[in-house]
């Protein structure tokens, strides 16, 4: 009985640490996809992201959490994720793994909304490693190790235009069983109780120089201990983030991230738990994020008039038909023109040839200034950063290929210069693709 109570104070005490612990680090802004499965590859590519933090320094045995994700866009529209974590906390270790779906649908130029839904499996174990003097046969702690898997599942919808972005997400569909004093399984949490709410807006202050973000969050917790979390940080020419913020009931903390073409590196510090009767310490958190694979294009609406257009023109456009090939005739001075042929010079007697007719696409378009709107534009890449879009035209450049770089919003469209164009079919773009190395290349009309 002495054991078992032993052993009962120290859970008491590792599930209060556990209620206590923030679910989500302070670096979430720079992966929102730790708190909303609707942000899923929220940056158009393949990123993989390992994160660690070790909260309460102070104390012995503060909790640690460590957790590793992968995220895919397959297309415009939908996206895959999978995360493993681990949480531990004085005695208590817990396991997650979840996949995740992403949706998106364009409402209307630069307004979309996204869905998320992930679904996996959650564990809690004893650390028994860490107690000394413990009967291993006693029934709590065989319960708990018999017992401890249970399926988890989340759900996010998130809300965006142009730099705005609005979120909400559940981080706890189902029940999920918990340890507790009387047999491990026995205690469960009210379902849907555990919900975040997030703003963050994106001001670019000197273009392709200077930024700020502010970001704000409101977590409702199973516990109704809700609380609040502001923060914003400066970014410089997307090589360097340096910010901060104010968590409610935590206190305050600073970031700074650096760059390094594809790969990120961050670091975040919590300054220590004000109002507390012991010092916890503050808490460490490092980020680690490696982008890689091409860009997918934004999710974007067409309009009825661009779509009408597109559709009347395949159809209106009349097919290439082989000019008519003349019969000989045959009469009597047939032998006398074959004789007078043979007498000419072969180079002389062979009849001039038509040079055979160049692809529509080695033309230069003709623009007709007086058509009405926009010009659409044989767009070969979508870039987050203007030196990468450079670099492609460097490259295009190389190969003898004249492109330009048109900035449209936050992105940056690679374009073959001479296939410029305010009235564009089907047929072009599909003869495009099939006879030209841009085998992804597609049409967009810029404003």
């Amino acid at each position: 009985m002495q054991k078992f109570t032993l052993v009962s104070v120290l859970l008491f005490l590792t599930l209060s640490a556990t209620a206590q612990q923030y679910p989500f680090y302070t670096q979430w802004i720079f992966n929102p996809y730790t708190i909303n499965p609707s942000m899923v590859a929220a940056g158009r590519r393949t990123e993989a992201n390992v994160s660690y933090r070790q909260q309460w320094t102070g104390i012995k045995d503060g909790p640690r959490t460590m957790q590793f994700d992968i995220q895919h866009p397959i297309d415009p529209r939908m996206a895959i994720g999978l995360t493993v974590y681990n949480d531990r906390t004085v005695l208590l270790s817990a396991t997650s793994a979840m996949l995740t779906f992403g949706y998106k649908v364009p409402i209307a130029t630069n307004h979309s909304i996204g869905f998320g839904i992930s679904a996996g499996i959650y564990s809690n174990r004893i650390r028994q490693e860490e107690i000394s003097n413990v009967d291993s046969n006693d029934p709590a702690i065989l319960n708990s190790t018999n017992n401890n898997f249970a399926f988890n599942g989340q759900f996010g919808v998130n809300y965006s235009f142009k730099n705005l972005t609005l979120g909400f997400s559940m981080l706890q569909l189902v029940d999920h069983q918990t340890l507790s004093e009387d047999n491990f399984q026995k205690v469960t949490f009210s379902q849907l109780k555990n919900k975040i709410a997030f703003a963050t807006y994106r001001f670019n202050l000197v273009p392709d120089t200077w930024a700020l973000q502010p970001s704000f969050t409101y977590r409702f917790n199973e516990n109704n201990l809700n609380l609040y979390e502001a923060g914003a940080f400066v970014s410089y020419k997307n090589i360097l983030d340096v910010g901060g913020g104010y968590r409610q009931y935590f206190g305050g903390n600073a970031m700074l991230r650096v760059h390094i073409k594809d790969i990120e590196i961050g670091f975040a510090y919590d300054f220590p738990t004000p109002n507390m009767q012991v010092s916890t310490g503050g808490s460490n958190e490092v980020q680690l994020k490696w982008r890689f694979g091409k860009f997918v294009d934004p999710v974007s609406r067409k309009t009825k008039k661009e779509s009408s257009t597109i559709k009347q023109d395949a159809v209106t456009q009349a097919p290439v038909v082989p000019p008519p090939v003349e019969e000989k005739k045959e009469d009597d001075t047939a032998d006398t023109k074959k004789t007078d042929a043979a007498a000419i010079p072969e180079t002389a007697a062979a009849e001039p040839t038509t040079p055979e007719r160049k692809p529509a696409w080695q033309d230069h378009m003709e623009v007709d200034d007086k058509l009405p709107g926009n010009y659409y534009y044989l767009i070969v890449g979508t870039f987050k950063k203007q030196s990468n879009a450079n670099k492609l035209v460097r490259n295009l450049a190389e190969d003898g290929m004249e492109a330009e770089v048109k900035k449209v919003d936050d992105y940056y469209y690679v374009h073959i210069s001479k296939y410029k164009t305010k009235v564009i079919t089907l047929d072009r773009v599909m003869e495009i693709r099939h006879q030209t190395p841009y085998a992804d290349a597609w049409y967009k009309r810029l404003e």
